[in-house]
């Protein structure tokens, strides 16, 4: 099985900072490269953070958007924390330095919710937790705080009033 993973652009996608994600809602996987994993764990390690982790081993493939397929051999677990909440998150790890890529089908397990006109986004099993802004890329991609390794809380952004939704008719 070979998963396809693309770049809006067809271009190779830039690099986050430890702890962080790129969201890829065409992607049905999680996937990041082993140099990238290695920065997290340096990151982890300089903060003084425990994490359990999980290796696993695999074959699997993953087209990227400029045809260039890389194939995982191992994936890592651990508990991330989008938001402050924590949610499992099973990576398949490829060489090379792709950033993380957070796949649909996380957003969907998490139950994230996300409203692109405001840049924002909430997680529906934590409504306490409010809509909170997310950082976007050089290209416009959403970042997702992963590990709150740049904040205490491990939130990401500031909260932010819920999307109000209407049913005007000038509004659509």
């Amino acid at each position: 099985t070979v998963d396809d993973i693309y770049d809006a652009d067809g271009e190779e996608i830039l690099t986050t900072e430890a702890g962080k994600g790129i969201t890829d809602s065409g992607a049905t996987r999680p996937v990041m490269g082993e140099e990238t994993w290695q920065r997290w764990l340096d990151a982890i390690h300089m903060k003084g953070i425990k994490m359990h982790v999980k290796y696993e081993p695999c074959n699997r493939q993953f087209r990227f958007g400029n045809n260039k397929v890389l194939v995982s051999k191992r994936t890592v677990t651990f508990t991330a924390k989008p938001f402050g909440a924590n949610k499992e998150l099973k990576v398949n790890l490829v060489p090379g330095a792709t950033p993380m890529l957070v796949a649909r089908t996380c957003l969907e397990d998490w139950g994230m919710i996300v409203d692109f006109r405001a840049g924002a986004a909430s997680l529906k099993d934590h409504p306490e937790g409010g809509w909170r802004s997310l950082e976007r890329d050089e290209k416009g991609h959403f970042i997702l705080d992963l590990l709150g390794l740049g904040k205490d809380d491990a939130m990401t952004g500031e909260t932010t009033r819920s999307p109000t939704v209407t049913d005007d008719e000038n509004d659509r």
